[in-house]
């Protein structure tokens, strides 16, 4: 065989450098490894001190920083602490390395750690702020830092130099007291006088040296020692007492005391060899002598009685010698008065307790921290059990090492009053806390899991739970379907009220039972499910039709069968029968069709929807006409300042419409420019002088029963140099002119200020007349604060007839702006997380409406409309009301303050009263009316009655002036304040507060007894029906709220105002002029009622009768 070739280098050489560049690339990669894993080592060590921390971009820093505090022993203590970015991160303190567990005295609130009280032997350490990212398990730690505890402890005098004082020596005395920071420095004295720098007397730091000493220095020596946070007086002083020849000598010299206030105090002082012993009290020059409070005894002891605070200070015990020329010998000794602080339940207890009432849970631990008043001398403090003995610091039930009353595995015999005492001998505080011992909550199953109830029915659903008594439990219930729905319940008992039952009750319903102390438990689902009664949906309304055109009147029902829909005619002459269908209408798909329209069609349709159970009808009014046509259109014109313009305008229809002008889209624009702008009865717009403010839109509406049409030109006119407007509409100019010009403007001018005058004098009468007339109806003597309060007298005595009867001038507060025309939600968004329920006011046709606090605006308790239905009809109702109460701007009417409608239900905030509903406080000044007080509020006079009906007549007058309709004005939809003033609002609480007073017809809930005939049966609502609904507002006011006809039941009510047998009577209280407006607001067609500016006049003129 052949031999390989081999390369020039050889295989040896190949071969090694194989094996080269594998052990150099195996060396390379162990050697890589080595180096990330010490790096990673060394990273983790710097992270675990502290001492190196990431960036924002690789995860969180702490921040803020604890920062080292300082802090008065005893004291509270704040460290703060947090993350740039909390996400995944959990938070805990140590000290000195050991993890802090929560206590009462020390806990974290949030990530920051509190100390209620510092205490130097617990509080002594390094503190450090924790740290983790749960999720990578990344550990962060804090700097370290100290409490810095602020004290000042007690100072003592001593001897610091000599040993054994003699007379002729140096005497050096230290005043010694220690505390953080260091005292500054020391005052000293001498027998309760300061001293002072001097040739014998000399200080150094808190040395004081007193040269060449003799016994004229003999006495009491003391010191007085301060830093930042405290001052002291020496507890231990230094007696100087060197003998001398013929000097009194003292062998029993007075000590230092302290007693309570009203007590009594002695000073024992005698002396050897003194001819007099006398006694002096601090700052005074003259001996004490025996009196009503002092007695010096025959022994020279000094005894004070009745210690008041004023009487501390230093008493001075003086030997006099019996030998002139020898000093006299004194020595003070200084009296305190103790004293002790009073608890205060806010912050002398922790945790912080409502009504000093502490709920815990059976089988868990009880911490109590007392925070005792401070005194002097210090308070001594402890527990008492409920029994009255002293808890100790052992066992289940003991006071532990942080001072906190503790229980531990707490029973249902723990419960009891457990009181803090702290004592000095000044006098003893208590503070006692009532421990309550919850036990776990129970539920039991429901007695059936599914109910079937039917529409319009009402159903109680009772929780059975055995728990805790209330307060301490509490029962709620849920509509698990519907979550944001309220419901009506009792939270004390369970029971879930299912009132005027609708399809949007039905669900799936959770009672829930919560104890404080233990985790809140849920009972089983009850299945509420809601038959359908038959009903109209829609409701079909009286409808026109357009002649020769197809009409289509759709007549749909709903319920839990299926019903039979049938239309007929009605008999004219027999309202009881029906006549067959004509040729020309046919029912499809229960659409009852005109093709065509004829003006045969005319008349009254029923439409009978029919099941196997029940059957229900609706009666309509169909009308034939012709919508209006325009047939001459006008045209947009160009016209010189000052000259005429004719705006020609010309329709047609059946029954002939009517022409209406206005400019700039705004309703009476044109009126007060009569007689300039005149409407012709061809319907053109005659401008005999056009002015440059006539320019703009003009818009041409024709209107009939068959609807509208509407057309719009421009109209310009161009500026006159030469121009001069005249007053004279025949167009004359000249010297004439101008006579004339100045000579109505002058007569009008005289007859204005005779009026003036005529007005100003009437009115001065009036008010005096009714000024005597109400005074002298007040009964003699004092009249309680509620009855001034409805009077209206102020301070001074003088009645506020503007508050009652609001002279008319007011009707108008502000105008409506076309810019407040369309409801804002936008400028009156209010966030729905800044609103707190109070109270439910009840449930109306819309959902529910109750009180609630709105945070950050100047009505802060508002009322609240929600809207839950979803039906076209009541939807386009609540919206209607809405943009009533926002666009109106009266005193007398309530506005809408804000809006919640970025998620379902919409709610609709309204401003509230300090007093409610009037119905509510009308009913409680009744004599039947139930009170807690054993005493009604006076009913309202005839004059404050008058106010009230005057103050809703000029707030409709102004509604009704704005083209609104309020459709439900009554008592129970009026607020009043503590002045008696009235504002109109529409809380309509028709489900449930005042259901009795609306009755279900026709597929929706009317105020039957307060609404005409034309309203309730024809649905034709207008001012005339609010001016009807006026007359029984005053009705109500005048008889104390009573229910209108109450003898007579809804059925029959609706059977007499269908036929027109309803007779209303005034009250007798009211005045006869007032009688007769009401009787005229009552008439039967609408065109004989007054309108509410014909009202608000009449009953501001009315005089009420000293003796009605």
């Amino acid at each position: 065989m052949a031999a390989v070739p081999r390369p020039w280098w050889g295989v040896d050489v190949w071969q090694d450098a194989q094996l080269y560049v594998f052990v150099w690339l195996t060396d390379w990669l162990l050697l890589e490894r080595v180096l990330l894993t010490h790096l990673f080592v060394i990273l983790s060590l710097y992270t675990d001190s502290g001492g190196c921390q990431p960036t924002e971009n690789e995860g969180f820093i702490i921040k803020p920083q604890p920062i080292s505090p300082s802090v008065k022993i005893g004291r509270e203590a704040y460290l703060h602490c947090g993350v740039s970015d909390n996400t995944s991160v959990e938070i805990h303190w140590t000290k000195d390395g050991e993890r802090i567990q929560n206590s009462v005295r020390r806990r974290m609130e949030g990530s920051n750690l509190r100390i209620i009280r510092v205490d130097p032997e617990l509080d002594s350490g390094e503190f450090q702020c924790v740290a983790t990212n749960t999720t990578s398990g990344m550990t962060l730690s804090s700097d370290a830092v100290m409490i810095n505890m602020l004290w000042l402890g007690e100072a003592q005098v001593k001897l610091y130099h000599p040993s054994n004082p003699i007379a002729g020596s140096d005497l050096s005395l230290t005043c010694d007291v220690d505390g953080n920071p260091e005292p500054r420095h020391a005052e000293w004295f001498h027998n309760g006088v300061r001293m002072h720098r001097g040739a014998q007397v000399s200080f150094r730091h808190f040395k004081m040296t007193l040269a060449n000493v003799t016994a004229r220095n003999n006495g009491v020596y003391s010191c007085k020692a301060s830093n930042d946070v405290a001052l002291v007086w020496s507890s231990t002083h230094f007696v100087l007492e060197l003998k001398a020849p013929h000097v009194p000598s003292i062998r029993v010299r007075p000590r230092d005391t302290q007693v309570a206030e009203g007590s009594q105090a002695t000073f024992d002082c005698v002396f050897d060899d003194a001819a007099i012993v006398e006694w002096y009290a601090h700052n005074q020059d003259v001996p004490l002598t025996n009196g009503s409070r002092t007695v010096i005894w025959p022994n020279n002891s000094l005894t004070l009685n009745d210690v008041a605070k004023n009487d501390e200070g230093m008493f001075k015990c003086v030997g006099i010698p019996m030998h002139k020329g020898v000093p006299q010998q004194v020595f003070a000794a200084r009296m305190g008065v103790a004293w002790i602080g009073n608890f205060e339940p806010e912050v002398s207890i922790e945790p912080q307790l409502d009504d000093l009432m502490y709920v815990v849970a059976l089988g868990s631990q009880a911490r109590l921290l007392c925070l005792p008043p401070e005194g002097t001398p210090s308070p001594k403090w402890y527990w008492t059990f409920p029994n009255g003995s002293v808890v100790a610091d052992t066992g289940r039930t003991r006071v532990n090492v942080e001072s906190e009353l503790q229980i531990d595995h707490v029973k249902l015999q723990d419960a009891g009053n457990y009181s803090c005492h702290a004592e000095n001998i000044a006098a003893k505080r208590t503070l006692t806390v009532q421990l309550v011992v919850t036990t776990p909550p129970e539920v039991h199953d429901h007695i059936s899991s599914k109910l079937q109830l039917h529409e319009g029915t009402s159903h109680v659903l009772k929780c059975s739970f055995r728990a805790s008594a209330w307060p301490l439990t509490s029962v709620t219930w849920t509509n698990v379907d519907s979550p944001m729905v309220s419901l009506d319940f009792d939270p004390e008992k369970g029971a879930l009220i299912l009132k005027n039952i609708t399809m949007r009750d039905a669900g799936r319903y959770l009672c829930s039972v919560s104890s404080k102390g233990f985790p809140t438990v849920v009972s089983k689902p009850v299945v509420v499910e809601v038959i359908e009664r038959l009903k109209f949906y829609p409701v079909p309304m009286n409808t026109n039709l357009e002649f020769k055109s197809i009409g289509r009147i759709p007549c749909r029902s709903r319920g839990a069968q299926r019903a039979i829909v049938r239309w007929v005619k009605i008999n004219p002459e027999d309202e009881q029968r029906s006549v067959p269908l004509p040729t020309n209408l046919r029912q499809e798909n229960n659409v009852l069709i005109f093709e065509p329209v004829t003006y045969d069609d005319g008349g009254q349709y029923r439409c009978v929807a029919s099941t196997a159970t029940e059957s229900i009808n609706v009666t309509i009014t169909v009308t034939v006409g012709v919508s209006p046509r325009f047939t001459v259109f006008p045209n947009s014109t160009e016209v010189l300042e000052g000259h005429p313009v004719w705006l020609n305008c010309q329709a047609e229809g059946d029954p002939e419409p009517h022409i209406h002008w206005d400019r700039n889209s705004r309703a009476n624009s044109l009126s007060h420019e009569t007689p300039r702008i005149q409407i012709l009865h061809n319907g053109t717009l005659f401008i005999q002088e056009a002015y440059m403010r006539d320019t703009g839109q003009y818009g041409c509406t024709a209107g009939n029963r068959g609807g509208f049409n509407r057309t719009e030109v421009s109209l310009v006119v161009a500026s006159s140099k030469d121009f001069v407007p005249s007053y004279n509409l025949s167009g004359d100019s000249g010297d004439g002119t101008i006579s004339k010009t100045i000579g109505i403007t002058l007569g009008a001018a005289g007859v204005y200020m005779i009026l003036v005058l005529s007005l100003m004098l009437y009115c001065r009468v009036r008010r005096a007349r009714r000024k005597a007339a109400l005074l002298g109806s007040r009964p003699k003597g004092n009249s309680s604060d509620e009855e001034n309060r409805l009077d209206g007298a102020v301070g001074s005595g003088e009645l506020q007839s503007n508050k009652l009867l609001p002279s008319a001038g007011s009707s108008e507060s502000g105008s409506v702006t076309s810019k407040n025309s369309k409801l804002s939600v936008e400028r009156l968004h209010f966030p729905r997380k800044d609103l707190s329920t109070i109270m439910l006011l009840g449930r109306g046709d819309f959902g529910d409406v109750y009180l609630a606090k709105a945070a950050g605006i100047a009505e802060e308790t508002v009322m609240v409309k929600s809207l839950h239905s979803q039906e076209e009809a009541t939807k386009m109702e609540f919206r209607r009301q809405a943009e009533m109460f926002t666009n109106l701007n009266h005193q007398g009417i309530c506005r809408v303050v804000g809006m919640c409608a970025e998620t379902e239900p919409l709610l609709v905030m309204y401003d509230y009263t300090d007093w409610g509903d009037l119905k509510r406080f009308l009913a409680a000044t009744r004599k039947d009316a139930p009170t807690s007080q054993g005493s009604h509020p006076p009913p309202l006079t005839s004059a404050q009655c008058m106010g009230v009906c005057h103050q809703v007549a000029l707030a409709m007058e102004y509604l009704s002036n704005h083209r609104f309709v309020h459709k439900d004005l009554a008592t129970r939809n009026c607020l009043v304040t503590s002045k008696l003033d009235v504002k109109i609002s529409s809380p309509s609480l028709s489900k449930d507060t005042y259901s009795a007073e609306y009755f279900h017809y026709r597929d929706q809930l009317v105020p039957l007894k307060w609404a005409p005939a034309e309203a309730v049966i024809e649905d034709q609502w207008s001012s005339k029906s609010d001016v009807y609904a006026y007359a029984v507002f005053c009705w109500e006011v005048f008889t104390q709220a009573q229910m209108p006809h109450e003898d007579i039941s809804n059925p029959d009510f609706l059977y007499r105002l269908e036929v027109h047998e309803i007779q209303w009577e005034p009250p007798a209280k009211c005045p006869p002029a007032m009688q007769d407006l009401m009787r005229s607001c009552w008439r039967i067609l609408v065109t004989d009622r007054p309108s509410f500016s014909e009202i608000s006049s009449q009953v501001g003129q009315i005089f009420v009768d000293t003796n009605v």
